[in-house]
């Protein structure tokens, strides 16, 4: 009822989203759904819902809807910043949205990984980077265009996916990626995360050699 009465549109919308997500926890999807179809109806320009819909597909092992997910809240970022002075989005905005598309890259690379879609994450991740270098600082590498938070992730996902191909040169390169995103995150979870994955590639040449 309080929600009914919030004559804000945008702020009702994202209150619906976080009873959507308080619903899903609870074992309540039914519920959710319902809640997060208001939110997306009441803000239809809110990329966050389609993320948010994209999580719980992933949670649930349904990589393919949380990809499609993903990956159209990508397209509508790319669009939105493609358009960014017709739709007067201010400088805070655009940033905003060019680390959202990051976060939400990071969630596609990882949807397409986990289901064993070599190929098809090394084509996302060069587009990826194609992004970094579209919205970007302009003559910055790609790497130090990406978020440490919500870009980084996405080469780890790149490297370890290089590193199924079973390659040499693939594997070689990964292995350098790796160890560039592991001496950029001395002591944050991207960090632990690229030290197992060094583990695991280190694991692949020694098999490669032998």
């Amino acid at each position: 009822e309080l929600t009914e009465k919030n004559q804000n549109v945008a702020e009702r919308a994202t209150i619906y989203a976080k009873v959507a997500d308080l619903n899903y926890k609870a074992g309540k999807p039914a519920e959710a759904e319902q809640y997060l179809a208001k939110a997306m109806e009441l803000d239809p320009g809110n990329p966050n819902f389609a993320i948010q819909r994209g999580d719980w597909a992933a949670w649930d092992g349904n990589y393919d809807a949380a990809f499609s997910d993903y990956n159209d809240t990508i397209e509508s970022i790319r669009t939105a910043l493609d358009q960014a002075q017709d739709l007067n989005l201010d400088r805070g905005t655009q940033e905003y949205l060019f680390n959202l598309l990051q976060e939400a890259s990071d969630r596609g690379a990882d949807a397409l990984f986990q289901q064993g879609k070599i190929e098809e994450t090394l084509e996302f991740c060069a587009a990826f980077k194609e992004d970094l270098k579209n919205y970007g600082e302009e003559g910055e590498e790609p790497f130090d265009v990406a978020h440490p938070t919500y870009g980084h992730p996405v080469f780890l996902t790149e490297a370890r996916a290089l590193s199924e191909t079973w390659d040499a040169a693939k594997v070689a390169a990964s292995l350098e990626m790796v160890q560039r995103i592991n001496d950029a995150h001395p002591s944050d979870i991207t960090g632990v995360r690229a030290k197992n994955v060094l583990k695991d590639i280190l694991e692949i040449q020694v098999g490669l050699v032998s």
